[in-house]
């Protein structure tokens, strides 16, 4: 992956360049963590889940598309994680990765939105550089088993 590149070849898939992952700051500079499952109206009867604590972060994504793909979390130019989506801008948006809803903090929410969210927001915070990458096609999901089994992103836990 380069550095100043908008385009990167990552084993033949031509991924462009999103956006910079940058978590909302406060008027002072500092990051602003979030906790979400405190509003859950179920919290007390519901156990969270392994990723369900926090502390998470939002973040805005230019550029969004609505399009199928596979797209890629590079930090300081190294793959962390690969994923798929039917929608990436769904995937990366208010309802995704980009901002914890309180229900997905809990078993049977969306564990996964809240482990990448939290990775970014710790990583972000020891000064990485996170960068998100989008290859459109229709066959993401053998492109995103190929890409994983070749680069064993950190964060990835399928084929582990």
């Amino acid at each position: 992956m380069g550095c100043d590149m908008t385009t990167s070849n990552v084993s033949g898939f031509p991924f462009q360049l999103i956006d910079e992952i940058t978590p909302e700051k406060d008027c002072s500079g500092k990051v602003i963590e979030y906790f979400p499952q405190k509003r859950y109206e179920k919290a007390e009867s519901t156990n969270l889940h392994k990723y369900g604590k926090g502390p998470f972060c939002e973040f805005r994504i230019g550029n969004l598309q609505t399009e199928s793909g596979v797209y890629l979390l590079s930090i300081d130019n190294k793959i962390k994680y690969i994923g798929e989506c039917v929608n990436f801008e769904e995937r990366w948006g208010p309802r995704g990765y980009a901002s914890i809803q309180p229900r997905n903090c809990f078993v049977g929410g969306q564990s996964t939105n809240c482990k990448i969210n939290n990775l970014i927001l710790t990583e972000y915070l020891r000064g990485g550089k996170l960068q998100l990458w989008f290859y459109k096609t229709q066959d993401y999901k053998a492109i995103e088993r190929q890409l994983i089994s070749k680069y064993k992103p950190d964060w990835n836990i399928l084929l582990k």
